[in-house]
């Protein structure tokens, strides 16, 4: 699998549970010295966050897992480097990293609720269960960030397999202002959250402190007034004891004097109050009392908090407009490289940048433009080099059509008349053979002459109304010419309810006979056997003109031959075949010309030709 696929999958999964542990470990540590929570209150608090901790990254990796699966497929054509991948495919990879954290954040904050919820154990405070519910909070929230960034990271690196083409696609979807306005969000959040995480920490800690020494002074105060209550020895009842019961009430501390010698005790329950027992020497006194009147977080700490927001927001939000505006100024410049003025090197205003990363963009781009006016220079010089050329060709094949074919036409014309007077044997068969190879000779120079339009894009059609059982006609005759002094059986067979087709019946016949010349040339390979040629027109099921030139498979084989009609003539049958890979390529290209196609097709011993026009 790919470097950068496999890297994305460790991630994915690796990187949240991190993460959690990171969290776990700092509130395990830092929680109970800083928020100044009393030990066995911490212990009780983290053991029953650490249970949730384990259900909650359970469930969150089962959800990650069950997202990421989605994108296996996708991921695989990516590793293999295939292109079979959509851009909506692109668009929902892009979406994982924000799946990760939502599911991350979600789950999270399922911790900080239990602890403030009834399922918390009796011995912890709702005051200090608010405050680590608070710390964990925070903590979780900064945690997102960087869980965030490491696992973009990964797609980022896993989207450079993607084709450019699909990038494209993806960027033409979304509009170039809402792209650029999801880059100020994202530099508001990536500054705004870890101040606010900040702000909220340093007022949970604050807090923390004040809360302690508040604490501590109510249980002095109330260790003070049980003092106030505790009878003289030689008074059996303390003068000015229910005055000092009242005042303590208003004061917020319950106050309840036994006679029965209870020992010292200090309790806390979940409802934040504290049960001090004081014994006396005659009875003894238990106070109920708050443990402190503060709230976990004030009025103060919150406009604090908001305060160093929504002073990181306009920073983040000033910073990230900056930084908005020259990337699109970047973008316009990469926009324009396809333009002329660029291309040609007029002068163009340098836009002015502020952000480093986007001046060494700019400079990047400045390079690739002065690549692409290279670029674009030899592509103009290469254009009017093959413009001359074609042009010199058109003049060349123009002047010597005429001067290549009257010597041969004047050679087999003696040929024909010498060929009717009196001749031996041998003079006669020193004539066939002077014929013969005058007759190939001038197919080879037709052939070329034809190919060089075709190349041009000079040739013209000159279409008539004809049959098919005519155009097969011409082509077997032609066929014929071409091989002769072969006993080859050619058997052709026409479909009677064949249509008239509109083609140039003199280079379509031409066409098809090279094909059977093909056929014929390839009996040469053959020792042994009989060979036969089977030639089929039909009526195609798509309703077209099917025409089936069977013959014995032979030395070529389907990829021989498809080269041949491709115009590559194999090395190794160079000498046997000489032109006739030009004879097959022209004859692949009249076909094409007249809408048809041209395909070889092996079955068994038999090899196929198959026309449809």
């Amino acid at each position: 699998m790919n470097v950068a696929v496999t890297h994305l999958a460790r991630r994915v999964f690796v990187v949240p549970i991190g993460m959690g542990l990171a969290v776990t470990a700092i509130v395990t540590l830092l929680g109970p010295p800083f928020l100044l929570v009393p030990p066995e209150i911490a212990t009780a608090a983290i053991h029953f966050g650490l249970g949730w901790t384990v259900f909650v990254s359970v469930i969150a990796l089962l959800l990650i897992w069950r997202r990421f699966t989605e994108h296996r497929y996708a991921l695989r054509a990516l590793a293999l480097g295939s292109s079979a991948i959509e851009a909506e495919d692109v668009a929902r990879l892009l979406r994982l990293p924000g799946y990760v954290v939502t599911v991350g954040i979600a789950l999270g904050l399922l911790i900080p609720v239990a602890l403030v919820s009834p399922l918390r154990p009796s011995i912890i405070d709702f005051q200090a269960a608010t405050s680590f519910a608070l710390f964990v909070f925070v903590l979780i929230a900064t945690a997102a960030l960087p869980l965030w960034v490491l696992i973009r990271d990964a797609v980022s690196r896993t989207l450079e397999l993607v084709h450019p083409d699909v990038m494209q696609s993806l960027l033409a979807r979304e509009p170039r202002p809402a792209l650029l306005r999801r880059v100020v969000v994202r530099i508001l959040v990536a500054v705004a959250m870890p101040v606010g995480f900040v702000a909220v920490g340093a007022a949970l800690i604050a807090h923390a402190h004040v809360r302690r020494f508040d604490t501590a002074s109510r249980e002095r105060t109330a260790e003070a007034i049980a003092h106030v209550l505790e009878p003289a020895p030689s008074v059996p009842f303390a003068p000015g004891r229910a005055e000092a019961m009242r005042v303590a009430r208003r004061l917020g501390f319950a106050t309840r004097v036994s006679d029965d010698t209870l020992p010292y005790s200090l309790e806390r329950d979940r409802d934040g109050l504290t049960s001090l027992t004081v014994p006396f020497d005659r009875g003894s006194a238990s106070i109920r009392f708050a443990d402190s009147q503060l709230t976990a977080l004030t009025s103060a700490d919150l406009l604090v908090g908001l305060a160093a927001l929504a002073l990181a927001s306009l920073l983040a939000y000033a910073v990230g407009r900056s930084l908005a505006s020259d990337l699109l100024r970047a973008t316009e410049r990469l926009g324009s490289l396809s333009t002329d003025e660029v291309l040609r090197g007029e002068p163009r205003s340098e836009p002015r940048v502020r952000w480093t990363v986007v001046r060494h963009l700019s400079a990047a781009i400045e390079t690739l433009t002065q690549r692409f006016r290279i670029f674009a220079e030899a592509q103009e010089r290469a254009i009017a080099a093959r413009e001359a050329a074609e042009r010199s060709r058109s003049l060349l094949f123009a002047s010597v059509s005429h001067d290549l074919r009257s010597p041969l036409n004047a050679i087999l014309g003696f040929t024909s008349l010498v060929s009717a007077t009196p001749l031996t044997d041998g003079q006669r068969e020193s004539l066939d053979v002077i014929e013969r190879r005058g007759r190939e000779l001038l197919v080879l120079i037709e052939t070329i002459l034809e190919l060089a339009r075709v190349e041009a894009g000079q040739l013209e059609l000159f279409r008539t109304e004809t049959s098919m059982a005519s155009i097969i006609e011409q082509a077997l005759a032609k066929a014929r010419e071409l091989t002769p002094g072969s006993r080859v059986a050619i058997e052709a067979e026409v479909a009677p309810d064949l249509p008239d087709i509109v083609a140039d019946n003199r280079r379509l016949a031409l066409a098809l006979a090279a094909l059977i010349g093909q056929t014929v040339r390839s009996r040469r390979e053959r020792s042994t056997g009989e060979f036969r040629i089977q030639l089929r027109a039909t009526r195609s099921m798509a309703g077209r003109i099917g025409i089936d030139i069977d013959f014995p498979a032979g030395a070529l084989s389907t990829e021989r031959i498809e080269r041949l009609l491709r115009g590559e003539p194999d090395p190794s049958s160079h000498r046997r075949y000489s032109g006739l890979a030009l004879g097959l390529s022209l004859s692949r290209a009249v076909i094409e010309l007249h809408g048809g196609t041209l395909t070889v097709v092996r079955a068994g011993r038999t090899t196929r030709l198959r026309v449809e026009i």
